[in-house]
């Protein structure tokens, strides 16, 4: 079987109602990947047999299972499956959402047909807003370090990247550490694309719901950091920090008049 050369990385934690629908969704790409790789970061339910039955019962693909031994977060948890993976590409899936099934197929043909692009991404929603589609388009687009600055183009399980990027996820960081390591890598010229098309469904709203975007303020907080290390590194000059520093808290203010109408 033709397999695409990608390594899935999936982070879990507490994800037993949730993590076989992720990996369903890896078993029904058009394009399968040649791993799976798991990290269960320190799960306290039943997470593990959970996964561990998956693997017994799915003897055709390669699942690799790394068990961490306390909770160290999504950015740790991440770079352990990046870091083990043997692929020359890696995508990144959260246990909690899904993807379309021709994301790998589109995603990894435009990157081996464009060797330059260094890391991509593409388009999500919420599952209830899935449309029945069956996307081909080979479209995409460049965004550089100033359009990361107004915001973040795309959510970390959108993402397919070379495994060879020395760059990894602040493990210091539990808010917005993907959108730094974004901002990072756009600073040192690696080459961005996005994909025009819905190719991941998230099963919750992306802020103010379950998991760690529930703290917007800690998530602004994570974001004027992410805006700090790179003018500490002189990526960005001190105007501009300070420029998309406010523009960040007014989307903070706008987020939460969001939840307010949502409720």
């Amino acid at each position: 079987m033709l397999k695409a050369d990608v390594s899935v990385v999936i982070p879990c934690f507490n994800s037993e109602t949730t993590i076989l629908r992720a990996l369903a969704s890896v078993l029904n790409q058009t394009l399968k990947p040649c791993e799976i790789v798991i990290v269960d970061d320190a799960s306290t339910d039943n997470t593990r047999c959970v996964i561990s039955e998956f693997i017994h019962s799915n003897p055709h693909i390669t699942v690799r299972y790394f068990r961490l031994p306390i909770n160290s977060g999504p950015s740790r948890a991440r770079n352990i499956g990046w870091d083990n993976s043997i692929s020359k590409y890696v995508a990144f899936l959260d246990s909690d959402d899904t993807w379309h099934p021709k994301k790998i197929e589109i995603q990894y043909m435009l990157m081996n047909d464009n060797q330059n692009i260094d890391i991509c991404g593409h388009k999500s929603d919420l599952v209830s807003r899935a449309q029945d589609m069956c996307p081909n388009s080979k479209e995409y687009f460049l965004i550089f370090l100033h359009h990361l600055l107004i915001r973040s183009r795309f959510s970390t399980p959108s993402i397919m990247l070379k495994r060879s990027i020395s760059l990894r996820f602040n493990e210091g960081r539990r808010y917005s550490e993907d959108y730094d390591l974004w901002l990072n890598l756009a600073s040192q010229e690696c080459l961005i694309a996005v994909i025009p098309l819905t190719l991941c469904f998230l099963h919750k709203e992306r802020y103010g719901d379950a998991g760690l975007s529930k703290n917007l303020i800690n998530m602004w907080r994570g974001e004027v950091a992410a805006f700090y290390g790179i003018w500490r590194k002189r990526y960005i000059s001190f105007p501009v920090f300070g420029f998309f520093s406010i523009f960040s808290f007014l989307k903070l203010l706008r987020r939460f008049v969001v939840i307010f109408v949502r409720k």
